[in-house]
């Protein structure tokens, strides 16, 4: 029988214990590799806030142990990736939310939004476990290759007790808004690292994998209401938008136009 290299010995950051086999877990998922390159040996396009470069690596660290990694891949990465067949322009997730006609709020520009509640088959949990899953990783500390990750600060703590048990309700003051690519932006496939700006007073937190861009908003001037009408975790909508540039610009608009809308339908 060959003998199976096990993982050094230390201290998951999840679930804390000591002494257990650790995985070189990825930032961002294998999968999302994959699909960023097409099944072809390419060199990836990576962009961080502070530079563009091209890599054949994967960025990856040991932080966790097997039980806790098969425990983010069973809660969400595994059905979001397998959703995300960017190479078909009508990729999964995509079509679950444009077939389901009664789920449309509302349009602004590029950006549209829906009621994820409507969409049939769309697992919401899944979604938000995966994307709330890659910003905790993004705040950890010792990824390589030079990435600085994302502060969380007392919101660390919170994600990590969200991902052990995600019966626990996430903080008021977070807004997750995910968005779902257009045709024309699966194309050309970047991966982009968790980064933070700041918007009105809030930290936005952000990252891409093909077909799905994920924010994370915390909010501390009063102005999280804004946000949390757009939050999948708290209104469960979802957006359509193939110009992920023009979020701040459109965010506030296609927001209260799908309030308005999602009044009218209760």
């Amino acid at each position: 029988m060959p003998h199976r290299k096990v993982g050094e010995a230390g201290t998951c950051r999840l679930c804390r214990e000591v002494g257990k086999p650790l995985k070189r877990s990825h930032l961002l998922p294998h999968g999302a590799y994959k699909l960023a390159r097409d099944g072809r040996p390419q060199k990836l396009v990576l962009m961080t806030p502070k530079r563009v470069q091209t890599t054949d690596s994967e960025l990856k660290t040991k932080l966790l142990c097997a039980d806790c990694e098969q425990k983010l891949n069973t809660n969400g990465e595994k059905w979001v990736l397998g959703n995300l067949r960017v190479q078909e322009q009508e990729f999964p997730i995509r079509k679950m939310i444009t077939n389901a006609d009664s789920s449309f709020l509302a349009a602004h520009g590029d950006w549209a939004v829906y009621d994820a509640k409507r969409v049939p088959n769309l697992l919401i949990e899944k979604l938000e476990y995966f994307a709330l899953s890659v910003f905790w990783r993004a705040g950890q500390k010792g990824w390589p290759n030079g990435y600085e990750g994302i502060k969380l600060g007392p919101y660390e703590a919170i994600l990590r007790e969200y991902l052990l048990d995600p019966t626990i309700l996430v903080d008021s003051k977070m807004s997750l808004i995910v968005q779902v690519h257009a045709k024309e932006e699966v194309i050309h496939r970047p991966l982009q690292f968790p980064f933070t700006d700041r918007y009105n007073g809030s930290r936005v937190h952000e990252f891409r994998i093909p077909g799905l861009t994920c924010r994370l908003i915390i909010s501390h001037s009063g102005n999280s209401s804004e946000f949390q009408l757009g939050c999948l975790m708290k209104s469960k909508t979802i957006m359509i938008a193939k110009d992920s540039s023009s979020f701040i610009a459109y965010m506030g608009k296609v927001i209260k136009n799908a309030k308005v809308a999602n009044n009218l339908k209760h």
